[in-house]
């Protein structure tokens, strides 16, 4: 299938708001507590979109990804217990999330390949990113989407997150 990456716009809002609710629900499904408040809502997708960083994936038919694109410092990353591998600037990908219609397809791969297009292009020496310590199926694509795993950090609800970076090579 055929699929087009592209910036998010208000009509988008909707799908957006049903591809993370559909991942809140997988989520609560594997006992994950990741996604269970109010966050992510559509009221975070409208502000991804508003601020120029929602993307999504779709294709002839349908949304099937939605994932949001941040340059420069995300304050929870200051709270690592590791090492980031550079302290350069940086992007970060947050609530990427796949359509439970697309899942199992494959396209972590090419929507961590599109968000590290875009970051390369902005300029920055790498991209980070994180996932709930549970979350085994996001560690794994993004171990196979080539990061490496830094350590631990707290996030916005102060949870803990697995950190990962991955660095631009010349």
């Amino acid at each position: 299938m055929d699929y087009q990456f592209r910036k998010a716009n208000a009509a988008d809002v909707p799908a957006i708001a049903e591809i993370y609710l559909a991942g809140k629900a997988f989520l609560k499904a594997q006992g994950i507590d990741q996604w269970q408040g109010p966050y992510p809502s559509a009221q975070t997708a409208a502000e991804d979109v508003a601020a120029g960083i929602a993307y999504v994936l779709e294709d002839a038919a349908a949304h099937v990804a939605a994932v949001a694109v941040v340059s420069g410092e995300d304050p929870f990353y200051r709270t690592l217990s590791g090492k980031w591998l550079q302290d350069g600037p940086y992007a970060t990908i947050h609530r990427m999330a796949i359509s439970p219609a697309a899942r199992g397809q494959g396209l972590a791969r090419p929507l961590f390949l599109h968000c590290l297009r875009l970051a390369e292009a902005a300029g920055v020496s790498s991209v980070r990113v994180d996932t709930h310590p549970q979350n085994k199926i996001m560690q794994a694509a993004i171990l196979r989407a080539g990061f490496t795993q830094c350590g631990m950090l707290r996030v916005y609800d102060g949870t803990r997150r697995i950190g990962y970076e991955r660095l631009f090579t010349d």
